[in-house]
């Protein structure tokens, strides 16, 4: 299996088996980015021929992709929460047609429940209610409050939790708190000033979001940066009235950001492995609690880093002996180091 060629013992404990070793605790679902026709557009494709040269980089984004079409595309836990990447758009009515799609399934499929489940989302604010246009893309749509109401009452649903939307806090509640988007990564894009968050879905199915704020840029003097000075006293006072973290009981392993490489016969490899636990799962996963749901990472592999470090790791000297872990997709694009995230993930 995958070893990173790198010196440094921390990063191949970081990488090393992680998927494959706990695949009973740690889950994934699709994105919308783990599709050939965005991830060509949006970056993955290039940082793949950067890292393994034009011919071995191509060969690996097409074996990547195909490895995404075998992906879970929704899961539910504890029978009573859906999660998924996008929404129910206009055409999902029940939890049995997303269970129905047969995988590998790719956009080209055409398939309508495939596009709203990745690809949909809520409308502005809940006056705003029924089937509306989305500005992502002719054909694309965006739902009410009402349709979350009839959705989830009509599944025996309790809350739905996507993620697919950068939100300032991180999570939002829409739908009188009957749908909760959350997002991961921080300052998408460079330009968003958005915090990351994650949800802790405890045993008693209360959600608990936590978070992490984006890095401040560097303050040279008071005088230079006054607004600087100012914001920095209103995320302390932010920070003040913020729940404690409950202790975790284990020591974290070290953490390491170094470079790492592959060759084809790893890659393959990997793949491989991973397409086999993925066939085995089913369409729409049944998880348990106590779970943390991840959003939207987009090749940040410092904000993973820093949730795993505030709120958990996934491993034995973490947390992953009593709490699952659950990724809402987007692994990939946008950021500059989607093979760290996805390789974590898989691994």
């Amino acid at each position: 299996m995958y070893k990173s060629r790198v010196a440094s013992s921390h990063d191949v404990a970081l990488f090393d088996n992680i998927q494959i070793q706990y695949p009973d605790n740690v889950h994934l679902i699709r994105g919308n980015h783990e599709a050939p026709e965005v991830n060509s557009i949006f970056g993955f494709r290039a940082e793949c021929i950067a890292r393994m040269g034009e011919t071995d980089g191509t060969w690996a984004w097409t074996r990547f992709n195909t490895l995404f079409s075998y992906l879970p595309l929704a899961a539910l836990i504890e029978e009573k929460i859906i999660c998924m990447h996008g929404g129910i758009g206009r055409s999902i009515h029940s939890v049995e047609q997303i269970e129905k799609l047969e995988r590998p399934i790719t956009v080209d499929a055409k398939s309508s429940v495939l596009m709203d489940l990745l690809w949909s989302d809520p409308t502005e604010n809940d006056s705003v209610e029924g089937i509306r246009p989305n500005a992502r893309g002719p054909g694309l749509v965006s739902f009410g409050p009402d349709r979350v109401t009839e959705f989830c009452k009509r599944n025996n649903l309790e809350i739905i939790i996507r993620g697919h939307e950068c939100v300032l806090d991180g999570f939002e509640r829409f739908a009188q708190g009957q749908l909760i988007t959350v997002f991961s990564a921080t300052n998408y894009c460079g330009t968003s000033k958005n915090a990351g968050a994650i949800l802790v879905v405890g045993r008693d199915m209360v959600i608990v979001p936590k978070l992490i704020h984006p890095f401040p840029p560097a303050i040279h003097s008071r005088e230079a940066y006054p607004e600087r000075i100012m914001e920095d006293i209103w995320m302390k006072e932010l920070n003040i009235h913020r729940p404690p973290t409950p202790t975790r009981g284990r020591p974290q392993p070290a953490l390491a950001f170094r470079s790492f490489f592959l060759d084809v016969l790893e890659v393959s490899e990997l793949c491989h492995d991973a397409e086999q636990i993925f066939k085995r799962e089913p369409t729409v996963l049944h998880l348990k609690t106590p779970i943390k749901v991840f959003g939207d990472l987009h090749g940040q592999f410092g904000d993973l880093m820093r949730l795993f470090d505030e709120y958990g790791f996934p491993s034995t000297a973490g947390d992953i002996s009593y709490i699952d872990y659950l990724f809402l997709g987007d692994f990939v694009d946008r950021g500059q180091h989607s093979w760290r995230p996805l390789l974590f993930s898989l691994r």
